[in-house]
């Protein structure tokens, strides 16, 4: 089986890329004005889905925010996460967003806040032949990053379920990776996906995959 390969070559983190500095006098929604929005959408730079936080130097663990966008580039993967303030730090999301469409916050806002990608990502869903032999995963690693491969056993060929149960790779080599490493294993799921937990500015990770043909 001729190689699968992903590249995995991450963009800088712009902690306001969604939006930049503002307050908010009551509840509705917040203005998307980052230096990454393109009429009036967000859009990860990089290609990957990516988890989005928020920030606010004041305490605002009173106020929920509701993300709406997309988790795939085609727009397919609708996804809605609602997250809560904190004090004087940043909240994440805990879904990956390809895109955004909107942010809603349900108070006012007194002190700014800000709003960007953070040094989370996953990749697409990479369909594998589950009636083939041992799949071999390499990862090579550019720059700093720290990096699980996912596996599922879910009927990924099925369009009117697109949400799937992921577990960490049973190779522990491939569960938070921070340098080259390869593993294979017998038990072939019917996908992987690649989940970065953290990176620094200019890393990149290649994940290749070799199949056996039945």
């Amino acid at each position: 089986m001729r190689p699968i390969r992903v590249n995995v070559d991450l963009s800088t983190v712009d902690t306001n890329g969604v939006f930049e500095a503002q307050t908010l006098g009551g509840a509705g929604a917040v203005i998307l004005n980052g230096a990454e929005i393109t009429s009036g959408v967000w859009t990860a730079l990089d290609g990957f889905a990516k988890k989005i936080g928020i920030n606010c130097s004041a305490d605002i663990s009173t106020t929920t925010f509701t993300i709406t966008g997309f988790r795939d580039s085609a727009g397919i993967i609708a996804i809605t996460d609602t997250i809560t303030g904190i004090n004087n730090t940043t909240v994440e999301s805990s879904e990956y967003f390809y895109s955004i469409t909107s942010i809603i916050s349900d108070a006012a806002v007194g002190t700014n806040i800000i709003g960007g990608a953070v040094d989370e990502s996953i990749t697409r869903t990479i369909p594998l032949n589950w009636r083939g032999g041992i799949t071999s995963i390499n990862l090579d690693f550019t720059g700093t990053a720290n990096v699980t491969v996912q596996q599922t056993f879910d009927n990924v060929q099925d369009l009117n379920n697109l949400t799937y149960n992921w577990q960490n790779s049973p190779s522990a080599s491939l569960v938070n990776a921070t340098s080259s490493s390869n593993n294979a294993y017998e038990g072939v799921p019917t996908a992987l996906r690649l989940v970065v937990n953290s990176y620094s500015t200019g890393a990149a990770v290649l994940m290749t995959i070799i199949q056996r043909d039945v």
